[in-house]
């Protein structure tokens, strides 16, 4: 498929609600596997203006890191919003 994969999804579904869904995504989409434990996400250090992959609503979503304060935000240009990653909340 040359720089293209198959991806099968977990807990995204086919219509048929049953069948997991597979969908053909560039190199460039593919992203490592998450840390294993959610301490490992909560040591991890972020910097302004890094961009990141945040797990939110059914989803993984690309996000900018915009401040820090008690927990990281991040603006996610496809919504438009801002979201409060709350790291804590994870461990």
């Amino acid at each position: 498929m040359g720089d293209n994969y198959v991806v099968e999804y977990k807990e995204l579904l086919e219509d048929d609600e049953f069948t997991p869904l597979n969908e053909t995504v560039m190199v460039s989409e593919v992203r490592p596997r998450p840390p294993s434990t959610p301490q490992t996400v909560a040591k991890q250090k972020f910097t302004f203006g890094e961009v990141v992959d945040a797990y939110d609503n059914d989803g993984w979503w690309v996000g900018i890191v915009t401040r820090k304060r008690g927990c990281y935000c991040t603006f996610f240009s496809e919504s438009t919003w801002d979201h409060m990653l709350l790291i804590q909340s994870l461990s």
